[in-house]
């Protein structure tokens, strides 16, 4: 009896693809990745590549998600193909509390040589995008006070300068004021209180400087109200008079 056998080699080229860094997080909205081939064989070459990118996490906060490449021609054995996310956030995100996050998915959808092995929706890596810093948003009634004073006495704010305040944070407010001065350098005494209305402020207490802490979480932040108070001597001569308050808001340590 004659028996022969003959083997035939596998020319089907079998890639197998996966992400070098998987699972990556950070306090900036962009980051690389590497899909890579780890096939030694040159001919599991990886063909007609499909990439999705998905927002699994924090939706409300994005705006749209940026990736390229989202297609590639091929990837080659041993070889890695960098792609680029880049998430671009609504204005909500400057106000959510730190420590929010943003999950984005990237996810092969789609190969040509050997797709039930890589598009099955295994080859995947995730981002973490983290709220770490701190943000601040003001808004302002007004930006100036101006008295129309006709005889000497004692003056307050008809209507306080109202801000309104959001933060992801706690946060300091510094109030720092001179007296009014006119171009010969004489001045007018001039006080600053906040309240939500003038009897608040009364019980504030009339200060050239001073510092408030607050906590102004979204959604509605806090809303406060600056008032002035002058006081006009006899002495005083009719001419303009003003100053430049400064009003510093950081972080609370």
């Amino acid at each position: 009896m004659f028996v022969s056998s003959v083997t035939l080699a596998n020319e089907q080229p079998r890639p197998s693809l996966y992400w070098l860094h998987d699972d990556l997080e950070g306090c900036e909205p962009e980051a690389d990745f590497s899909l890579c081939n780890s096939s030694t064989d040159t001919k599991d070459v990886a063909i007609n590549v499909v990439i999705n990118a998905t927002v699994v996490k924090g939706s409300e906060y994005v705006d749209t998600i940026e990736y390229s490449p989202s297609f590639i021609d091929t990837i080659p054995s041993a070889t890695c193909v960098l792609v680029h996310l880049k998430i671009i956030t609504k204005a909500s995100w400057n106000s959510a509390p730190l420590g929010t996050e943003i999950k984005v998915k990237l996810v092969v959808t789609g190969e040509g040589n050997w797709p039930e092995h890589n598009a099955d929706g295994h080859v995947k890596a995730h981002y973490t995008y983290e709220q770490c810093e701190q943000g601040v948003q003001i808004d302002v009634s007004a930006t100036k006070i101006e008295w129309q004073v006709i005889k000497p006495g004692t003056y307050v704010t008809a209507e306080g300068i109202k801000f309104t305040i959001k933060s992801n944070g706690e946060i300091d407010i510094k109030f720092i004021a001179s007296n009014l001065v006119n171009s010969s350098g004489s001045e007018i005494e001039i006080w600053y209180a906040v309240g939500d209305n003038l009897e608040a402020a009364e019980t504030f207490g009339w200060k050239k400087s001073f510092t408030i802490s607050l906590d102004p979480t979204p959604p509605y932040g806090v809303t406060i109200r600056l008032w002035g108070k002058i006081k006009v001597e006899e002495c005083d001569r009719a001419c303009e008079y003003e100053n430049n308050p400064t009003i510093i808001v950081y972080p609370k340590a």
